[in-house]
């Protein structure tokens, strides 16, 4: 309850920090006057974002069930995520461990580990990305600052990244050796040796690399909306590497502790990322964010709802599944 309701208290707050007094009224006419034929692009991208998603998942599933569908991995991923966006503080994550035991009768302990497996590899992507638009995008906040002469040098620490952050991927084994210490907390050990079975098993089944592969398509196609979205709204100066910048600042706010839908966290962190890549227009700024963030959800709730209604499957069931589990 203590969580809910910082939550709540944190999304009010960078609601009002993003609005920055804009009149409402001023706002709607700016969304209502966006390119909505580029808006409708950003639909399409993260619908086909959405689809390789669910084929990645699907292929992570596959290390335990080799017959695993992507049909059933779309629906899944649809369901879930439209659970993750509707209650608070990401307690929807749990959904896709309770519908893969429903549907393949996995294992609650092989489903979290499916959802470890896949956020531990978006957080390596997003570090990734994070230094890359540090060392090569056009930041004019930073101008000037003693950061300019830090983000030179900072795509020596890529190699450093990949070699310590890919170890636990590649080198199951001597990672394995590295953490089992007697100091090392046993719940955290807990956590850490599902994920490293999950990951023996998706090499010997030839899946980890395709997985990898879909990973970088998957950000790379995601990043191309933030650009679509800023031309839509006119505003300039956001190309692929801005794009993966604001991604990087939703993916931080969509972490924070939050209220349903990511309301008001998701918003502040889209326009702190418009700001730091020198868009000072605050009204476009931040209708481009609203606008945004809620297009995406109705798009990603549309595709949850119409599996819905194709499973026969009502919100009360999922709920109750959930609640079971939760239990």
């Amino acid at each position: 309850m203590t969580k809910f309701v910082f939550g709540l208290f944190l999304a009010i707050g960078a609601m009002w920090w993003a609005l920055q007094g804009q009149p409402i009224a001023g706002v709607w006419t700016r969304i209502t006057e966006a390119d909505w034929w580029l808006l409708g692009g950003v639909g399409v991208i993260f619908t086909i974002q959405q689809v390789l998603r669910s084929h990645r998942q699907m292929r992570i599933v596959r290390g335990t069930l080799p017959n695993h569908k992507f049909s059933t991995s779309f629906y899944i991923l649809c369901i879930s995520f439209f659970f993750i966006n509707i209650l608070p503080l990401r307690m929807g994550e749990l959904m896709r461990p309770v519908l893969l035991l429903d549907k393949e009768n996995m294992p609650m302990g092989s489903g979290l580990a499916v959802v470890f497996v896949e956020r531990i590899i978006d957080l390596i992507s997003a570090m990734v990305m994070a230094i890359l638009v540090l060392a090569l995008a056009d930041i004019p906040i930073l101008e000037g600052s003693w950061v300019s002469d830090v983000r030179a040098r900072s795509l020596w620490l890529l190699p450093i990244l990949f070699i310590g952050l890919f170890l636990p991927i590649f080198a199951t084994s001597f990672f394995r050796q590295l953490v089992q210490r007697p100091w090392m907390p046993t719940k955290l050990l807990g956590l850490i040796e599902p994920f490293l079975l999950q990951l023996d098993k998706l090499r010997s089944t030839g899946q980890l690399g395709w997985i990898l592969g879909e990973t970088v398509i998957i950000w790379i196609i995601s990043t191309a909306m933030y650009g679509l979205a800023a031309t839509a709204f006119g505003i300039e100066g956001i190309g692929f590497l801005e794009g993966m910048g604001i991604l990087a600042f939703t993916m931080i706010g969509m972490a924070a502790p939050s209220a349903p839908g990511f309301a008001g966290t998701y918003e502040a962190s889209y326009v702190g990322g418009l700001v730091f890549f020198g868009s000072m227009d605050a009204g476009a700024n931040f209708a481009n964010a609203l606008c945004f963030h809620w297009w995406i959800f109705i798009v990603q709730s549309a595709s949850a709802l119409i599996w819905m209604l194709v499973d026969g499957t009502s919100f009360s069931d999922l709920w109750g599944k959930l609640h079971q589990k939760n239990d």
